[in-house]
């Protein structure tokens, strides 16, 4: 049976393309065993910009921003240390519902002197002359312990001016 196999496979000339394949493949092996392989380099890659993470465990006070006066419950949040400036992120639960919270951000970073650069109706981002950035995001929530959930990102940048970030 298996000679019949063979038979057909030689008149459908699949043979010998199979037979070639096999030889060719046998010469890539004998002549990959010439090639040398490529050097190894034994530096590590250089860590750049890298951050060292830390966990919050409670609300941090951020240099120049004004401090929520409705009322929220920290949930958590997180510091990276970057070789330009801390970068901050921290989450709430909040009571008021999402509209009034951006708003009331708005507002209050207008009155510390911040640049309002883009804001909707969930969400404010705000910059000030320094570098330092801020995106509030506020979204509804059903939780028994409020109506939003919020998500406060600062970048506390300390770039000089005219140079470039």
């Amino acid at each position: 049976m298996i000679f019949a196999g063979y038979l057909k496979l030689q008149k459908a000339g699949v043979l010998s393309l199979l037979l070639m394949a096999v030889a060719s493949s046998e010469g890539i092996a004998q002549n990959s065993s010439n090639i040398s392989p490529l050097p190894r380099t034994t530096t590590p890659p250089r860590k750049q910009n890298v951050a060292a993470t830390e966990k919050l465990t409670q609300k941090v006070s951020m240099n120049g921003l004004p401090e929520y006066s409705g009322k929220q419950t920290f949930i958590g949040g997180r510091l990276n240390q970057t070789p330009i400036g801390p970068q901050y992120q921290e989450q709430f639960i909040a009571m008021e519902q999402p509209n009034q919270i951006v708003d009331w951000y708005k507002n209050a970073l207008s009155g510390y002197k911040w640049e309002i650069v883009d804001s909707d109706a969930s969400r404010v981002h705000a910059k000030k002359p320094d570098g330092s950035s801020i995106t509030v995001t506020v979204s509804p929530t059903k939780s028994p312990q409020g109506r939003s959930f919020v998500k406060i990102s600062y970048h506390d940048y300390h770039v000089q001016q005219g140079a470039s970030q």
